[in-house]
């Protein structure tokens, strides 16, 4: 597998040997971070931690996997020192039919359901409670293997709340910090495709009627309801009859609120660190 060239390499600053370096890794011109490996084998269990760090101004031994990545380093006080773009990692060939392809997976902020209501390795659940670090007071998972999810979550979706705010240095910065961020909260919540996914946006014509929430609908918006009482404007207001000479205004709205959802079945949503 790739060896990263800068292993074994000492970092300096303006000719000074700098201790405490931290290096990033991202796949190719991309924010996802890229795992870093302590041996050749790619072992899962021998990873590198998030950032790699210097010891004695020295980085250590570095294997990449498959795909092109980009590294950061940064100093002790998160001045950037270098970025290198276009590192070589693997190339990613095509298995021979049947062979399993790890890079054919699931990737981080990939979704599944599942006939079950626990935890599962791997993924935590959309149920609106907080991922971060393993130094953050995270409520669904508080661990080192959430930096994946939390950097997407954070790119991809600024509706969801970041703990004391979202810095300006972004993603990297917050998750640095010991923040956490909200998962998305699927929690009775029946899946919609968002208006536009790349092509045109038919809000305009699959929204009337008023079935669309003010704002539109982005990536993470929720809407609907579960039950719901008809308006007298939208049965059609009252109207006057007339029985053995007697004229009576029959009323047309008001009442219990009726269901609305239709047939469905309950299962836990996850997703992927």
């Amino acid at each position: 597998m790739a060896y990263c060239p800068l292993s074994g390499l000492p970092v300096f600053d303006q000719g000074y040997p700098v201790d405490g370096a931290q290096l990033y890794a991202f796949d190719a011109g991309t924010t996802t971070p890229r795992t870093l490996y302590l041996t050749s084998d790619l072992d899962p269990t021998k990873v590198h931690p998030r950032p790699v760090v210097t010891s004695d101004g020295v980085l250590p031994a570095m294997w990449a996997g498959a795909g092109n990545y980009d590294v950061v380093l940064f100093g002790p006080d998160g001045g950037q020192i270098r970025r290198i773009n276009g590192l070589r990692g693997e190339t990613v060939t095509a298995p021979a039919s049947g062979t399993f392809d790890p890079n054919a997976q699931l990737q981080t902020g990939d979704v599944i359901t599942r006939h079950g209501t626990g935890s599962r390795t791997g993924f935590v659940r959309e149920n609106g409670l907080t991922i971060g670090s393993a130094s953050s007071i995270a409520t669904e998972r508080a661990n080192a293997d959430c930096h994946a999810l939390f950097v997407f979550l954070w790119v991809q979706d600024p509706s969801l709340q970041v703990a004391g705010g979202r810095s300006s240095a972004g993603a990297e910065a917050d998750w640095g910090a010991n923040k956490t961020i909200a998962l998305p909260d699927g929690r009775l919540r029946i899946e919609i495709g968002v208006p536009d996914m790349g092509n045109a946006d038919v809000t305009a014509t699959r929204g009337a009627g008023g079935l669309i929430p003010s704002g539109g609908f982005v990536l993470g918006t929720t809407g609907g309801e579960a039950g719901h009482s008809l308006t007298a404007t939208e049965v059609g207001g009252q109207a006057p009859v007339t029985t053995s000479g007697a004229t009576q205004v029959v009323t047309t709205a008001g009442g219990t609120a009726h269901n609305t959802i239709p047939p469905v079945i309950a299962r836990t949503r996850y997703i992927k660190l």
